[in-house]
């Protein structure tokens, strides 16, 4: 079923990722915090233009490689990391509103 569905997921998936980062970009704060210490202070921050920007590409990869994989397996596989991608991207804009 996902070898003849994917290319829909990923339209699917790529519409989530612009519209959540570009929406996200008029209401983040001009530093985002992209780790967070033990003892709860932010170590590492980016400006937002940068650090949007990487999430982005990663995400904008990742689907892409979702639409060029063959087999399912790979399918599969590419799927789950845009997932996790999508979560990753939703924690760090969640935690830096």
């Amino acid at each position: 079923m996902l070898k003849k569905n994917h290319k829909y997921i990923g339209i699917g998936l790529l519409v989530v990722f612009l519209a959540m980062n570009v929406i996200s970009y008029f209401y983040l704060p001009d530093l985002l915090v992209m780790q967070i210490a033990s003892f709860g202070s932010s170590p590492t921050t980016l400006p937002k233009t940068f650090g949007l920007s990487i999430i982005l590409v990663v995400e904008l990869l990742s689907v892409y490689y979702l639409f060029q994989s063959k087999e399912e397996q790979q399918q599969k596989k590419w799927l789950f990391v845009s997932v996790v991608l999508l979560i990753l991207n939703t924690v760090v804009i969640v935690f830096n509103l």
